[in-house]
């Protein structure tokens, strides 16, 4: 039997040169500032060509005003060119990093669910700021820079045979060392600046973690321990950066030595000359600059070779994003403005390799509250993650009345859909801008205000010194549990949806608060088909429909009446959670 092949990730089909032709088909590159940039660069590298020749007049006694004007404006112009070289080239890296950045998070944000299952956040931010940096300086600076420096290699090896073809070799003699030196230091840079970069992701991890759970850190009393493992982060990133530090002053070594070589040979062998008046010594004077810039110009094409290398990480990792497929959007129905049954027929979904929900089929009666109940991992949130189209079913289907819900286009869907959940996200801003999140209107200071009442927080919003304006903080963290989840209640009065999906809702919350928001809730479920996640069964004791679901299976469908009689696993859960044993009916 042949062995089945795993399928390869959008990145693994990627190779070496693809991504980058990836990036540049993707957005609007700068390329008349690249233009610009070569053409600055080019007419540098000529005029560098000439200085030499002249200079070597000047230091062997040929000083005429003609030589001293030259020097003067090539001087000028060098500085010049100096200026608008880095000048242009920033604009133009300026220029691409921004479109990349544009197109990451386009991309990011138009990516299905699953992705960000599988991937972390912290690198996909890594990959929006410091990949798209290191690139766009890879591609405006980089790219124009490289033709002038194999121009004035080029150029150089002329001017040097057309001299002498013995001191040419000499030279020429040099780039097998240059060579040798370069490929060492450049393995030996490769290897640690990836275990450095390392080290520094796991310092940028270990912060992420630690900032995002300060108060877990704190009531556990954990501030010695988490100081030890960030003091040990650092630690890492010094020895390693240490070692790095000695292995590069033993290749500085290794350049000073490739110098030395340099000067010797040039010296011996150009006095050789000069003593047996082969060349004069204007001419030596001029072909030891010329050597020097060889010498230079060799150095930056394998530097620029060392740029390709670190560009290419940072090109690979963001055209695996840019490769992903973007969420597919469904069909082109639109939600239906009557209100339809919600069907499950036959569903099951995994995520990886066990399977959450196995051949499922209900249905959600329009108009009405169904209420999903059951032990935690019995499948409840992910009929949700279902319903909100966030995963498509591995088999069976969802649909609305009786139509695959695969027909209707998934803005529509998701516009139709409300959602309260547990912990209730909110973004930094005001109250007013996390109400009205989402909606595609302007929204009246009189809706603003009967959304709040009913939502009961529109006294606390009143006692607020700005009032809708109050500043909510960093994911809302200047208001309570309670205040979040009202204003998460009253923003989905706003969004006025067909239907509303509340998970566990109150769970998180003090008595009070809870009351507060029950109330809230229960103006918030009129006339909407509604559907509850709940584990406190008193909850959803008055739900027109009750589903009981276990290990991914259906147990039983009825009121609370029916199931309290009928179904044992519903009957043991209210002895539960009421603390009175029942005796066994099923």
């Amino acid at each position: 039997m042949a062995k089945q092949k795993t399928p390869k990730a959008p990145g693994d089909r990627l190779g070496v040169w693809k991504p980058f032709f990836t990036l540049i088909r993707s957005v609007k590159m700068p390329w008349l500032w690249m233009l610009l940039a070569l053409l600055v660069n080019l007419f540098g590298a000529q005029l560098s060509l000439m200085i030499p020749d002249v200079a070597s007049r000047i230091m062997t006694g040929e000083i005429t005003a003609a030589t001293i004007t030259f020097m003067v404006v090539t001087t000028f112009l060098s500085a010049i060119l100096t200026a608008v070289r880095q000048t242009v080239g920033r604009i133009g890296e300026n220029k691409a990093e921004a479109n990349f950045r544009k197109l990451m998070i386009e991309k990011t944000l138009n990516l299905p669910v699953p992705f960000y299952d599988r991937n972390m956040a912290n690198l996909l931010i890594t990959r929006t700021t410091t990949d798209c940096s290191r690139i766009s300086e890879f591609i405006a600076m980089g790219i124009p820079a490289f033709p002038s420096s194999i121009y004035s290699f080029v150029g150089v090896f002329v001017v040097l045979f057309s001299y002498h073809w013995t001191l040419a070799l000499l030279s020429a003699g040099m780039i097998p060392i240059i060579l040798l030196v370069t490929f060492v230091s450049g393995r030996v840079e490769f290897v640690w600046n990836n275990k450095l970069q390392g080290k520094v992701a796991d310092l940028a991890g270990y912060l992420a973690e630690v900032l995002a759970n300060i108060p877990l850190v704190k009531v556990f009393v954990k501030e010695k321990t988490e100081e030890a493992k960030g003091e040990q982060a650092i630690d890492g990133i010094y020895d390693a950066r240490k070692k790095y530090l000695v292995f590069a002053s033993l290749l500085s070594t290794l350049t000073s030595a490739e110098s030395l070589i340099q000067l010797v040979l040039l010296v011996v062998g150009g006095g050789y000359l000069v003593h047996h008046q082969i060349i004069s010594l204007a001419k030596w004077v001029a072909f030891y600059g010329y050597s020097n810039m060889l010498v230079g110009a060799f150095q930056s094409i394998l530097r620029y070779y060392e740029t390709i290398k670190s560009a290419q990480g940072s090109a690979r990792r963001m055209a695996e994003v840019i490769v992903e497929q973007s969420e597919d959007m469904g069909g082109d129905k639109a939600f239906p403005e009557q209100p339809q049954d919600l069907a499950f027929d036959h569903v099951t979904f995994r995520y990886s390799q066990d399977t959450i929900l196995k051949g499922i089929s209900f249905t959600v009666p329009a108009g009405k509250t169904t209420a999903l109940v059951g032990p935690s991992g019995a499948g409840k949130s992910t009929i949700f993650g279902l319903i909100e189209r966030f995963y498509d079913p591995e088999s069976g289907t969802v649909t609305l009345g009786g139509v695959d819900a695969k027909a209707y286009n998934k803005l529509s869907w998701r516009q139709a859909i409300g959602y309260v959940p547990q912990s209730s996200p909110m973004f930094s801003g005001t109250i007013r801008t996390n109400m009205t999140y989402g909606l595609e209107r302007e929204v009246s200071e009189a809706e603003l205000i009967q959304a709040a009442k009913d939502a009961n927080i529109y006294e606390f919003i009143q006692s607020s010194e700005h009032g809708f304006d109050t500043d909510v903080g960093e994911r809302g963290c200047k208001l309570s549990g309670g205040q979040r989840q009202r204003v998460a209640i009253a923003r989905a009065l706003l969004k006025n949806p067909k239907i509303l999906l509340m998970d566990e809702a109150t769970s998180n919350l003090d008595p009070e608060a809870r009351a507060e928001v029950e109330k809230a809730m229960e103006r918030l479920k009129v006339g909407r088909t509604t559907i509850i996640v709940a584990h406190e069964l008193k909850f959803v004791e008055h739900a027109d429909q009750i589903i009981v679901l276990s290990s991914g299976t259906i147990d039983g469908v009825g009121t609370d009446e029916s199931l309290t009689q009928d179904n044992k696993l519903y009957r043991n859960l209210k002895s539960i959670q009421s603390g009175v044993p029942q005796l066994s009916r099923a």
